[in-house]
């Protein structure tokens, strides 16, 4: 797997009301209020609704036209996210690869290490599979983490 950065937008769905709604490569879905870029030189002609709606993606970012487009990072760092079950997994999917890498492991290594077969860890990173908790448990302790269980408003004051 390439180590692609976590702001590479994925999915773009513009919307009337001059907001992005983003998926990036972290897993993550995003909304990003346009409205005060509208005022600015460059960004003034996308206040044309039609040439707003027609945002697309190309080479991780939004683009509108051969002139028009916007930094990947600035969108993910001014964006909100949508908070949600899929997000939080695809967040963890996507910690859980970053862990695996730093450890300098391949899916072959991590497999090995866990006494299965690498097809398990693909299936699990590509998110065609979702392991059963005792593999999951042994996963994370080969990598040197810990699986903690944090109530919502417990996680909300750490943000």
């Amino acid at each position: 797997m390439n180590n692609i950065p976590m702001w590479v937008v994925t999915k773009v769905e513009p919307t009337p009301d001059y907001k992005l709604i983003l998926n990036f490569s972290d897993g993550s879905t995003r909304i990003f209020d346009f409205k005060p870029l509208l005022d600015t030189k460059i960004f003034e002609p996308l206040k044309n609704p039609v040439l707003f709606a027609n945002a697309k993606i190309e080479c991780g970012t939004v683009v509108w036209n051969d002139d028009l487009d916007i930094s990947p990072e600035h969108l993910y760092e001014n964006s909100t996210i949508i908070d949600s079950p899929n997000h939080t997994y695809n967040q963890f999917i996507y910690d859980f690869i970053q862990q695996r890498k730093s450890n300098n492991m391949t899916q072959h290594d991590l497999a090995t290490a866990c006494n299965l077969p690498q097809s398990a860890i693909a299936r699990i990173e590509n998110k065609s599979s979702s392991p059963q908790l005792n593999t999951l448990l042994k996963i994370i302790d080969i990598l040197g983490c810990e699986l903690k269980i944090i109530p919502k408003s417990s996680k909300k004051e750490q943000d």
